[in-house]
């Protein structure tokens, strides 16, 4: 493990799990990788999974309990710096030496090739981090010197740890001879080289160095050579590749060895050609000091820039209150308590964004988050982290919403309580509709939400149902927004992309591409244009007919489900958006649908909710298809329901209203209508008088006398000459019907024979009292009896 190669390989080569299974507390679970210098692996302890590098001793002797002493040192210095992750752990055995360190799924390498990709703000917070990191190992008095994508953890957070200390690694390499290079530095196999020029050497000098350095001791002290201005340059290619989302690095070993020994005009020249591949320009002067070829400047510039503070590099935000605010996240014991800990936070540090102008900050709460989300146990802390991203979406552009907040809520839908699947479909269905702008590349987002709503119409909780069936019509909205996104898109398009698309899908899958037509030479180019255009309308007919289906499947299942449900489904402004959704065509298939909810002849609500939703259908419907609600407006006046009767009433009023019933459906229904002007119940007495005054101002004059008044004529004391005002109707309305009475007779089953029998005997005159009141009425209940259904 030192600086000069004795014997690299061990004789006799091992699986892996032999050297991990001289330790009992590690469980080997995969390997990361091997090479010659060391092998890598994720193993399990009692406390979580750890991540290995074991050193395989030569045959000969070897001693490495110095090195060991250095590694222990530097992990009691950096033990409470959070940005820097050294060994933990280290075992020695007789055949390997095993170093743990903690586990991470990404390292910054990964991370920058994983989707979401990272987002601008997101880069600089991590470069703002790894600037700490630095700072932190300078408060600590440690040297990295071996700084690049692979040793930085990067956790789903976006949280930043450097790892991988490892002072027996040579300071100085040969610039003539790679293999060095290769063995203790090129172990992922990119060839990338983040050293400093100074580190590599002729052979004379690396000969001195080493004589000054061994003296004659055995062991090399890692101090010794290894400078800040090192991992400085260490750090400049980083950031290069960081903002170039890892497509550049900074140096391969040629390059690196090239730019040591070239010319300043020649530096100055390659420098400038890499640097105008970074997109963040403001970070260019930095980088451009970090990769000085001379050390001291390199330092000197560096430190007296200060870029944390930099308000030309970060946002203020990052040191006032992130660091320290996200530093405290990182101490919190369970995701359970970082959730608590936000949500009881949420207005300060929501209002400081606002405050500070800097939304693009909240992709960084909405990380933690939506890492927390998935981890959380209790219902609680989960409902707060679903109302959490609804606040930060309100913040994020929609860009966010898409790539971050929509996909947790739509994992959300297949949790196990019952209350965070409904609440993540709520608030799923508030922010789309929300979203102003739709990405147009998630404009076949719904192609992945849809099958787990499909999932949700057999769930055993009403609950997710409901809220299923209330925000169907929001998403039938959306099915349309994104079909018309879809449609548009295909219709820009223009003759030469969509052969170019055709052709590369033709590539991947000839049988998805479209049947190329037999072109003439002369009129190939206008035969290509219709042959596409016809393609692209059956392509627009073929997506509006899968929108159309996939809603008209939700909305049938749950039709068919809990009346809890169905009385959700026809909610006013939910029915509303549906029939926009499906047009006129198929207005007709959701009032067959609507007609079930008349047939439950055990729960009035149900069948009060047809009511409240005919307004809003026949709004749909029109004038000349309303009609077909006559019967079922007749069916609603003859409901034993009371309330019931009341909703098909207020339902009359209103088609009166907005004039959506024909003249001859009104003097239809009008009939059954009147009688109620004395019936028990006072609300409805009223709100029949309020449809006579509607009444008034939609027919003639000659209408009203020749066909409603003599309607009225038994239950009013008086004649009236006009129908318009509200209080004189109902003042001059005849004495309703008294309720001890009505009761009486809607117990009785042969009421209409009661009736008969007693207006027989009205002549005889010891009829007792409330006989004689009953006498008085008989007409009237004989009336509203033939109407209502007495079974």
């Amino acid at each position: 493990m030192g600086n000069v190669q004795t014997s690299s390989i061990a004789n006799q080569l091992l699986p892996f799990e032999s050297y991990i299974s001289d330790v009992p507390k590690l469980k080997f679970v995969e390997s990361l990788g091997s090479t010659r210098f060391m092998k890598v692996a994720r193993v399990e302890t009692a406390k979580g999974p750890i991540v290995v590098k074991v050193f395989v001793f030569s045959d000969q002797f070897c001693h490495v309990e110095f090195y060991r002493d250095q590694l222990q040192q530097i992990g009691r210095r950096l033990l409470s710096h959070p940005n820097c992750a050294p060994f933990s752990h280290i075992y020695l055995t007789a055949r390997s030496a095993i170093l743990c360190r903690p586990f991470s799924k990404f390292t910054l390498y990964d991370r920058l090739s994983t989707r979401p990709f990272l987002s601008t703000i997101e880069k600089r917070w991590i470069a703002f981090q790894l600037l700490k990191a630095f700072a932190q190992l300078r408060i600590a008095m440690i040297r990295h010197g071996d700084i690049k994508s692979q040793n930085v953890l990067v956790s789903s957070s976006l949280w930043i740890r450097i790892t991988d200390f490892a002072p027996f690694k040579p300071t100085f390499l040969p610039y003539n001879n790679p293999s060095d290079f290769t063995f203790f530095f090129d172990t992922s196999r990119r060839r990338f080289c983040y050293l400093a020029p100074e580190r590599f050497k002729d052979n004379d000098e690396l000969l001195m160095e080493a004589n000054r350095n061994y003296g004659n001791n055995e062991f090399i002290n890692f101090y010794e050579g290894l400078t800040e201005a090192m991992d400085i340059f260490a750090l400049g290619c980083l950031f290069v590749e960081l903002f170039t989302d890892g497509r550049q690095v900074a140096f391969n070993l040629p390059q690196a060895i090239d730019y040591k020994l070239m010319n300043d005009e020649s530096a100055e020249i390659y420098l400038k050609r890499l640097l105008s591949h970074i997109s963040e320009q403001e970070f260019v002067p930095l980088i451009k000091i970090m990769l000085d070829r001379n050390p001291k400047r390199r330092r000197e510039e560096f430190l007296k820039l200060s870029p944390c503070s930099s308000y030309n590099l970060f946002p203020p935000i990052f040191e006032k209150y992130l660091y320290n605010y996200f530093k405290e996240l990182q101490e919190q014991p369970t995701p359970d308590a970082l959730i608590t800990k936000l949500y009881v936070e949420r207005d300060n540090f929501i209002s400081m964004i606002r405050d500070l102008d800097c939304s693009s900050v909240s992709v960084l709460f909405i990380n933690y988050v939506c890492v927390s989300l998935r981890s959380c146990q209790s219902l609680t802390s989960k409902m707060d982290a679903i109302s959490l991203l609804h606040q930060l979406s309100k913040i994020c552009t929609p860009v966010l919403v898409f790539e971050r907040i929509i996909l947790y809520l739509a994992n959300s839908l297949t949790d196990y309580f019952a209350l965070v699947r409904a609440e993540a479909l709520l608030v799923l269905g508030e922010i789309l509709c929300s979203v102003e702008t739709i990405p147009p590349e998630e404009c076949r987002l719904l192609d992945f939400i849809f099958p787990k709503f499909k999932l949700l119409l057999n769930d055993p909780s009403n609950l997710v149902k409901i809220a299923l069936a209330s925000n169907l019509g929001k998403f039938a909205q959306l099915a349309k927004r994104f079909f018309e996104l879809n449609a548009a898109r295909l219709r820009s398009d223009s003759p030469e992309q969509q052969s170019q698309k055709d052709s590369n899908l033709s590539q991947l899958d000839p049988k998805a591409a479209f049947v190329s037509p037999p072109l003439d030479m002369g009129k190939s180019s206008t035969r290509l244009e219709v042959f596409l255009s016809n393609e692209k309308q059956h392509l627009i007919e073929t997506e509006y007919k899968s929108s159309q289906d996939a809603i008209t499947e939700l909305f049938v299942t749950l039709c068919g489900s809990e009346n809890e449900v169905r009385r959700c489904i026809f909610e006013a402004r939910n029915l509303d958006l549906l029939c926009q959704f499906f047009g006129s065509s198929r207005i007709v298939d959701v009032l067959l649908h609507m007609i079930s909810l008349l047939n439950d002849k055990n729960d009035w609500r149900i069948r009060s909710a047809f009511y409240e939703a005919c307004p809003i259908l026949a709004k749909h419907l029109g004038q000349n298809r309303t009609s077909k609600l006559k019967p079922f407006l007749l069916s609603g006046l003859q409901d034993s329901e009371e309330f019931v009767v009341i909703e098909a009433f207020r339902c009359i009023y209103l088609l009166l209203s907005q004039q959506l019933l024909s003249s001859s459906v009104i003097f239809n229904i009008l009939p059954d209508v009147v009688p109620f002007l004395i019936h028990p119940n006072k609300w409805l007495r009223v709100i029949a008088v309020n449809i006579l005054t509607v009444l008034e101002s939609s027919f003639s004059i000659a209408d009203i006398y020749c066909k409603l008044v003599p309607l009225l004529q038994p239950f009013l004391k008086e004649q009236l000459i006009r129908l318009n005002c509200f209080d004189l109707i109902y003042e001059t309305l005849e004495q309703p019907i008294s309720r001890q009475i009505w009761d009486l007779l809607l117990k009785e089953h042969h009421s209409f024979e009661l009736i008969s029998a007693i207006e027989e005997r009205k002549t005889v005159e010891n009829l007792v009292v409330v006989m004689t009141h009953i006498f008085l009425h008989l007409g009237h209940c004989r009336q509203i009896l033939r109407i209502i259904v007495i079974k």
